[in-house]
């Protein structure tokens, strides 16, 4: 008996455990209050990662839109203003979107540029900002 209550006890300690860890180990994913108290958050490069309509609709001032769909305009606009150690941020619709995840390591893999990150939780926390 008592072996059974020590492996249901274990049971339940790895369940709390696994629900406490971060959603993701990611180190190219980054959230808004990251960003925002890491120095240079003003010089982020933003990649809109969303589809054209939405990004005509609204998007990060300045913002390089750079999608799968129309991906070699959008690599064309990108090299035109990337400049070497400056930090790019790509974003897409909201936490279950993965383009911009997708956008970010095809970007690291054929540019072999390292810093290059995707936001967690995307366009929804953005627009849930006032001052970004």
């Amino acid at each position: 008996m008592r072996f059974l209550e020590l492996l249901l006890i274990s049971g339940l300690v790895a369940g709390v455990g696994y629900f406490l860890q971060p959603l993701s180990s990611d180190p190219y994913q980054v959230t808004l209050s990251e960003l925002r108290s890491s120095p240079g958050f003003s010089e982020i490069l933003w990649l809109d990662a969303r589809s054209a309509n939405d990004y005509e609709s609204d998007h990060v001032e300045d913002a390089v839109h750079l999608n799968e769909d129309a991906w070699e305009d959008g690599l064309e606009q990108f090299v035109e203003v990337w400049e070497p150690g400056r930090r790019v941020v790509v974003y897409c619709d909201d936490q279950a979107c993965g383009s911009s995840q997708a956008v970010a390591e095809r970007l690291r893999k054929e540019l072999l540029i390292e810093k290059i990150f995707f936001l967690r939780g995307g366009w929804s926390v953005l627009k849930e900002q006032e001052d970004w």
